[in-house]
């Protein structure tokens, strides 16, 4: 029994790091991403009973004072983050996260438990389970890079997921892949200055370190050779990882025994420390040569999102919005101006873009710095631990590396249950490694192992039996068949759908506030796509009605508990207008008064986005109130006088309505705000 406990907790998490980043499911609603996260609950849910009932049994198990000592940074912020939860805006969002993204609350505690579990292992085992962490962790990563390399932006491999992997390979999303690959990179080649490892798996590691550094992310070898760029898709990656092995060098200089060369490294690394700071500040203030360069490759989205962020964290400066309630801070201060072509338009957004700025949102200036505090405690852990021995001089300097390179690229990017799940077992193995493994420490002659009694040890099987299947069947298993629900349900026949919608309601809460809007805003597209088609076949318009009409019904169930999801509501009128447009019915008096209702209710969520007036203009339009349809267009103008889609949008208006000296005179005061403005009739 022993044994079989023992191989669970140890087995089991050298298993899950190395099939956390290959696993992926058609049969869910993001394939690449809700698998991952309730495979990662689940299997750290069964680890971790396993390993409390060993601390309980054992004390070999138990992590020292001193080692829990390292923990307490990144549980103060967990804390913190918690309490924000609680007193988020929509709390069950921090606590479930989207099904898209999967990186809430819930996903913070599975990653803590899973980095103490580590921490007591290589406690327990010393290097012997360090180094096979280490080896099952980038055997996946060499997975998972091959998957990159014949992905689509590879070799472009036509197999089902990889075909729309986004440039990630098996996570679906090159920002995450990349993110998730520097751990990997730099754990590689910390590999290569590890005791205890064979010369195959050091030439292994190299060939992992070539994989990936070579991938379509990084320095992009099929890209060249296929005559395209080698600057792979992940360029804030790629400069991290440059910056990353650039403190290596300096790094390992500053902890150097000679005085002169510790100096010079030490000087290195504030003046490479000035350089980007000064570097920072001139890249975030418009008009600088980096500010423009950016925006010029990667559109000016990212300043409006971080605009946005930074005026959300001063209106909730103690608790911010709430963990994952980003999506609420966009609303509440919406920029019209991201609407504008060239800034990629996209009418709302979840994330920052910006782990410092996301976690401002998440939990005011009091999450940002906390969470300052814990990543600078892995800094300092590091530090220590080659100061005592446990780390040699090159592999604290590249552990030190890997955290520069991560804290650069989350400045572009985001966490993912990927990237939280290898961060936390980077805090395992530095708040293990504080003190000698007691497989190192002479064993005493008649140890007290303080074994609790057959009673004892039954009844603490029995609740942490329970616990597990409870948290189980509530955090892993409902959650995967809600994800499951919505990917069958949206994929069946257009006859069958509409008696399915309601069963969405029931199981798990999770993927009922945002992830529901993603699904009607991507149905709503599709009708809109193909409206003009749908029109000409009189049994589809029937089909297609049933189906619109038992949606709505759904959606509107959805929206007496959901009271915070803008996006619902702005798709609902949209579904509305479709269904009006596709049928040629006008709704009746109460009807109409009930959907200019949840119009009011989306104004008052985001008074400054125009896209509800639209809505509400054509409705209007459709129903013989002309007057009523223009001021709705011109609200919408007067929100921002120098965004092009909303002039387009009444000018449409006016020559629908064949109102040519307002239609004259207008374009005359659109270009008054926008000279080169100019609108395509017919």
């Amino acid at each position: 029994m022993k044994s079989l406990r023992e191989n669970i907790v140890k087995i089991g998490s050298l298993l899950l790091v190395f099939i956390l980043p290959l696993i992926v499911s058609s049969k869910l609603a993001f394939p690449f991403i809700s698998i991952k996260t309730f495979f990662f609950y689940g299997a750290t849910e069964l680890i971790f009973v396993f390993w409390i009932y060993s601390v309980f049994v054992d004390k070999s198990y138990r992590l020292s004072k001193k080692q829990l000592l390292f923990f307490v940074p990144v549980i103060l912020y967990i804390i913190w983050m918690s309490i924000a939860g609680v007193l988020a805006v929509n709390p069950s969002l921090s606590f479930w996260s989207p099904l898209e993204r999967g990186s809430g609350l819930l996903t913070l505690y599975h990653a803590l438990a899973f980095s103490f579990v580590v921490a007591s292992l290589i406690r327990h085992d010393g290097a012997k389970y360090t180094n096979r962490l280490l080896k099952y962790f980038i055997f996946g990563s060499f997975i998972l890079a091959l998957s990159v390399w014949l992905g689509d932006e590879g070799f472009k491999i036509s197999y089902g997921v990889l075909e729309k992997s986004s440039g990630g390979g098996f996570i679906g999303n090159s920002s995450l892949t990349s993110t998730y690959l520097i751990f990997s990179l730099f754990l590689s080649v910390y590999i290569l200055f590890a005791k205890g490892i064979s010369k195959n798996w050091k030439i292994f590691s190299f060939i992992v370190f070539a994989t990936i550094i070579f991938s379509p992310l990084f320095l992009n070898i099929y890209g060249l050779l296929a005559h395209k760029s080698i600057i792979g898709s992940a360029r804030g990656a790629l400069l991290g990882i440059l910056i990353g092995l650039g403190i290596i060098f300096f790094s390992y200089l500053a902890i150097s025994k000679n005085k002169i060369i510790r100096i010079f490294g030490i000087i290195s690394i504030f003046i490479a420390i000035s350089a980007f700071s000064i570097g920072w500040i001139s890249f975030m203030k418009p008009g600088t040569y980096l500010h423009e360069k950016f925006t010029q490759v990667a559109l000016g989205n990212r300043f409006i999102f971080w605009d946005i962020a930074q005026k959300s964290i001063d209106e909730h400066p103690f608790f911010g919005y709430g963990p994952e309630n980003y999506m609420i801070a966009f609303r509440d201060n919406f920029n019209i101006k991201i609407l504008d072509d060239k800034n990629s338009p996209e009418g709302w957004n979840d994330k920052a873009h910006n782990i410092y700025f996301d976690t401002g949102v998440s939990g005011g200036y009091g999450a940002i710095a906390f969470y300052g505090i814990f990543l600078l405690s892995i800094f300092y852990s590091i530090y220590r631990a080659h100061k005592i021995g446990t780390l040699s001089q090159i592999q604290a300097s590249i552990l030190w590396g890997l955290l520069v390179s991560y804290i650069f690229q989350n400045l572009f990017v985001f966490d993912s249950p990927l990237s939280l799940v290898a961060l936390f077992m980077l805090i395992g193995i530095v708040c293990a490694i504080q003190e000698a493994p007691q497989s190192d420490i002479k064993k005493e002659k008649h140890p007290k192992v303080g074994i609790p009694s057959v009673l004892y040890r039954n009844t603490a099987a029995g609740l942490l039996f329970v616990f597990f299947i409870i948290s189980f069947v509530n955090l892993s298993y409902l959650p995967l068949v809600k994800s499951r629900a919505f990917a069958r349900v949206t994929s069946l026949p257009i006859n069958v759908r509409p008696g399915e919608y309601m069963s969405l309601l029931g199981g798990s809460k999770a993927g009922n506030d945002w992830d529901a809007s993603y699904f009607s805003y991507d149905m709503y597209l599709k009708y809109k796509a193909n409206v003009a088609n749908i029109r000409k076949d009189p049994k589809l318009v029937n089909y297609v009605d049933t189906d619109l009409t038992a949606y709505l019904a759904y959606l509107e169930k959805l929206s007496e508990t959901n009271k915070t999801d803008y996006r619902l509501y702005l798709s609902i009128l949209h579904i509305y207008n479709i269904q009006m447009s596709i049928t040629g019915d006008k709704f009746q008096s109460k009807k109409l008064e009930h959907i200019l209702s949840i119009g009011d209710f989306a104004h008052k969520l985001s008074p400054n986005d125009p896209q509800v007036y639209w809505d509400i203009g054509f409705l209007k339009l459709y129903h013989g109130d002309k007057n009523g349809a223009l001021e709705e267009y011109k609200n919408a103008v007067n929100i921002d006088k120098t965004i092009r889609v909303s002039w387009t949008m009444l000018m449409n208006f006016l020559e629908i309505t064949d109102q040519k000296d307002l239609y004259n005179a207008t374009l005359k005061e659109a270009q008054t705000y926008i000279p080169d403005f100019v609108h395509n009739r017919g």
